[in-house]
């Protein structure tokens, strides 16, 4: 399982040392208690603690009866993890994550047939990655809807695209003059976990400059997958469960469909992205050309 579990990590895509060691953007913003409470309630009922442990109900519970100005400083310590204060061991631990391999009755094309790892995340970096998430979605959301990826900050952004999709097809199967079109659907492959980070962290600066520091925070360095008694090493793509994840593809699938020459895009008569779902529609030279 070791082999395994390391083989869907690849090895390589970390920031180059430019990249570390460049400007940072600042973090102008802040967080309440009040803000705190919602992102803990955020979470769905049951949800692991990750390596430390701890729950969303149980640091509520602190939150209501813990000794002292237990909720003061708990908003503290999470406002602190969203502006990318946190350095040396205690980054390297709230930045991990621990592994369960679970496997699937139905065989799938990983380099083992049933084994899908299931990575859970440190509670406290998920949780101030909501809070950078919610400030940093809307920012980027008129610049991924104009390049037709709706997975990240458009409401009802899956249910349009399925509808858009539908009534494309219907119309290439009714209208005459739409015959020898062809529509496509695309899945890019373990693509979440072969992204460079070093493009996460580019498109972050470039898009939405204040999650900046927590992006480098985890993003930034090597972070470590804990299975049974071993580490994995993750070196790319995004982390499971990060708030931040879904963004960060998101911004540099399109900001690669950006290289892509306008004439290509605009042969097309429909593209959509859902994360990493592409819907693509035209005739069949303008699919295979984009396509290729």
């Amino acid at each position: 399982n070791k082999r395994v579990m390391q083989g869907l990590h690849p090895s390589g895509g970390l920031p180059s040392d430019e990249t570390r060691n460049a400007p940072i953007p600042t973090a102008n913003f802040d967080m309440t208690k009040a803000e705190m409470t919602r992102i803990l309630h955020s979470f769905p009922r049951g949800t692991s603690g990750g390596i430390s442990g701890w729950t969303p109900e149980l640091l509520l519970v602190l939150c209501r009866v813990g000794v002292g100005d237990f909720a003061q400083n708990f908003t503290a310590l999470l406002l602190d993890i969203a502006k990318g204060n946190i350095q040396g061991e205690h980054r390297r631990f709230i930045f991990s994550a621990k592994a369960i391999a679970h496997y699937k009755e139905t065989p799938s094309e990983h380099l083992d047939p049933k084994l899908r790892p299931v990575a859970i995340g440190e509670l406290l970096r998920r949780a101030a990655g909501k809070h950078v998430l919610k400030l940093s979605e809307k920012q980027a959301a008129a610049y991924l809807l104009a390049r037709g990826q709706v997975a990240v900050g458009t409401k009802g952004g899956a249910e349009a695209l399925v509808h858009a999709c539908r009534a494309t097809v219907t119309a290439y199967r009714t209208v005459p003059a739409y015959r020898n079109r062809v529509y496509l659907q695309a899945d890019r492959r373990n693509a979440f976990n072969i992204v460079s980070r070093d493009k996460f962290l580019q498109v972050c600066k470039k898009y939405v400059p204040e999650a900046y520091p927590y992006a480098l925070a985890a993003y930034g360095h090597r972070t470590y997958v804990h299975y049974a008694d071993f580490a994995i090493h993750s070196e790319s793509g995004s982390q499971q469960e990060c708030p931040l994840g879904m963004l960060l593809f998101c911004l540099a699938a399109a900001d690669a469909d950006d290289q892509i020459a306008k004439e290509l895009l605009e042969a097309l008569e429909l593209k959509g992205d859902f994360a990493v779902d592409q819907q693509m529609a035209g005739t069949l030279e303008a699919v295979a050309a984009f396509h290729d």
